[in-house]
């Protein structure tokens, strides 16, 4: 080489050097961005949940999960719910071990996810702007996985599962798609209700190797195969009972059925509106896969479609917070859409920022409205660390929760001091919608089947209440007269309370609670039909005045109402009492419930008339009539088959 050639190249070397130190500087920024999206993304899947007894409806049948896991009861065999075997591991309460057994599974959960995530943000390849839309979308959901939404760390779960199947069509990589076929595995366990969604996943799977990779390897298929045995293993495992296992998934098939008519609630037409825009921004980033890989296109559509309208109805039949469910849950999907969709040229981009800019705009009006400290929070990965710091100290934990916990009950919230010197250390049931208070007071509490009874709405979970009252009631029973979205206490729940007619007798009247003993023999034995009538719409049914006549009423769904049923809510239905004494008084009612003998005039609404009903004083009410309304009538046929009885002693 000539001596000009070398000061040629020394000339340029500087030139060059600066030029890789400049794209080495870019790098760089661009890995520090990955490793900043990498744990806010970490921060938006943390499971990590605990919680205190407080006084109200949701606490207590979170305080039911942990009081079930600490007497060793059994799903199936002793009660029933929507949750699985393992739900007390994501709803931990500071009692016993739950708290510590929780917190452990809720952390290796949580490393689970966070492997997840680590291959997402480094290994997988993705391109930066990918990852930062896909960030973006689940920030919007991070409210599905955070407390104060439950059970929050199997919405995880399913979450993370569902990503490493993207990953997997988008990667491959057999350890994914194992690992993403055994997290969804696990959700049932921890949700018993997303068993559906999971079957339907793996359905779409199924379908979707059918079309396109029914020629190629056939250990994915095979894979999919296990998954359901998995499930079944699992559960057969932990329930032990063959007979169980069919009782406790018939239960949480009936309350998940149930659901729809006992407990929906409108809310505004604005959020309907809202959810119907939610589903055109999902089909329209779906349907940009369509021209640039429609693989992926019917990936998306067999597999996570269904889902989608599912989680529609489980946030739109009680449209209230409940609402957050579905556009959570369709955040994801979209997150899930940006990381297959090649957004490369700037059309792309704006594709993909307008759609973002759509879906914030609907989750501040529809899910931050609700509660926007909480979703900020949740949004920024804040909330979670409230969470994290207090639980790295955890005798500190142990104290803070006691402390929280007495400062949420009042003397209100309590039983009263005669109640609860009368019961001593006798066993004792709750018919009341709260009853936290029975740690406080160290009550020997025994739970019935379907342990929140507001929850029994279809006859199979009112019978199985009635049949434990029958045959397992304990000494004691207490009640507070109130019920839940103005239902009728008796005929939400009628069958139960016909057997604690029967069984028990009045014992103690406190301020706000009434308590009921156990009888020798039943108050009768059985009924005898004096007749038979049809109620039609807008009828009224008048009642007989003797003290011992009963009414049943089996009013059924009308095709109309059964499609309700399934696509979405029936709107409440009505009862107006009225009473000769008191006047008229109306009531939400379950007309699918009503098949049980209910008392005739004496049909008690508040504290006082069940006090007087159980005591046998001089009637202080009489209901001379009922008339049924509301627009949920509509979804049931013209008329009601209604049989007079009268109780045989």
């Amino acid at each position: 080489m000539s001596i000009s050639s070398q000061l040629d190249s020394r000339a340029v070397s500087p030139e060059i050097s600066d030029s890789l130190w400049i794209q080495k500087i870019s790098e760089r920024k661009k890995l520090l961005i990955r490793w900043a999206l990498f744990f806010y993304l970490v921060l938006v899947f943390c499971p990590i949940t605990y919680l205190y007894l407080t006084p109200d409806s949701e606490s207590t049948w979170y305080f039911g999960l942990n009081y079930a896991a600490n007497h060793h009861l059994v799903m199936g065999h002793d009660i029933v719910w929507t949750t699985g075997p393992l739900s007390y591991l994501i709803l931990p309460m500071d009692m016993g071990s739950d708290l510590a057994h929780g917190l452990i599974f809720q952390a290796a959960m949580w490393v689970f996810l966070i492997a997840i995530l680590f291959d997402l943000c480094f290994r997988s390849g993705f391109r930066l702007r990918n990852l930062v839309f896909f960030s973006a979308f689940m920030g919007l959901s991070a409210r599905l996985y955070q407390y104060p939404t439950t059970p929050s760390a199997a919405d995880a779960l399913l979450a993370g599962s569902l990503l490493l199947l993207v990953l997997f069509r988008l990667r491959g990589g057999w350890l994914r798609y194992c690992a993403a076929l055994a997290g969804m595995s696990v959700v049932p366990l921890l949700k018993v209700v997303d068993l559906i969604i999971v079957a339907i996943i793996v359905a779409g799977l199924m379908l979707d190797f059918l079309l396109h990779q029914k020629h190629k390897s056939w250990r994915e298929f095979l894979l999919l195969l296990a998954v359901p045995v998995l499930v079944l293993a699992e559960f057969w495992w932990m329930i032990g009972s063959w007979n169980d296992l069919l009782v406790y998934v018939k239960g949480a098939a009936e309350l998940s059925r149930g659901y729809s008519a006992a407990m929906s609630l409108a809310g505004s037409p604005v959020e309907l509106v809202a959810a119907l825009e939610t589903f055109v921004l999902v089909a329209v980033a779906i349907s940009c896969l369509w021209r640039s890989n429609r693989r992926l296109f019917h990936f998306f559509v067999t597999v996570l479609s269904v889902p989608l309208l599912l989680k529609f109805k489980h946030g739109f039949v009680r449209q209230d917070v409940h609402i957050l469910y579905f556009f959570c849950f369709a955040s994801l999907l979209l997150a899930l859409v940006m990381l297959a969709s090649p957004i490369e040229t700037f059309r792309r981009v704006v594709t993909a920022g307008v759609l973002l800019l759509l879906m914030g705009t609907i989750w501040v009006d529809n899910v931050a409205r609700i509660a926007p400290k909480t979703a900020l929070a949740s949004f920024l990965g804040v909330r979670p660390l409230l969470m994290i710091f207090p639980a790295l100290r955890f005798e500190n934990l142990h104290r803070q929760l006691k402390t929280q916990e007495l400062q949420s009950f009042t003397e209100e919230d309590r039983l009263e001091k005669d109640i609860r010197d009368r019961i001593g250390d006798q066993p004792i049931a709750a018919l009341s919608t709260t009853y936290d208070y029975a740690r406080q007071q160290d009550l020997n509490l025994v739970l019935y089947p379907a342990f929140e009874r507001y929850s029994a709405y279809t006859p199979f979970l009112d019978g199985l209440n009635a049949t434990w009252v029958r045959d397992k009631g304990p000494r004691f029973l207490v009640f507070d007269g109130k019920s839940i979205d103005g239902r009728h206490p008796w005929t939400e729940t009628p069958a139960m309370w016909l057997e604690v007619y029967r069984w028990y007798d009045f014992a103690l009247l406190g301020s706000h609670n009434l308590l009921l003993e156990r009888r020798n023999k039943p108050r009768f034995s059985g009924f005898q039909t004096s007749s038979h009538l049809q109620l039609r719409r807008g009828e009224t049914l008048h009642l007989s005045p003797e003290e011992n006549g009963f009414w049943k009423l089996r009013c059924s769904l009308s095709t109309t109402g059964h499609l309700r049923e399934l696509a979405f809510r029936i709107p409440d239905v009505t009862i107006m009492l009225h009473d000769r004494i008191k006047g008229d008084r109306t009531f939400r009612l379950l007309p699918g419930v009503l098949e049980t003998a209910m008392p005739g005039g004496l049909l008690p609404s508040d504290l006082g008339e069940f006090a007087n009903l159980f005591r046998g004083g001089p009637p202080n009410h009489f209901v001379e009539s009922l008339t049924l309304g509301g627009p949920g009538l509509s979804s049931y046929r013209q008329s009601c088959d209604v049989e007079l009885v009268k109780a045989i002693p």
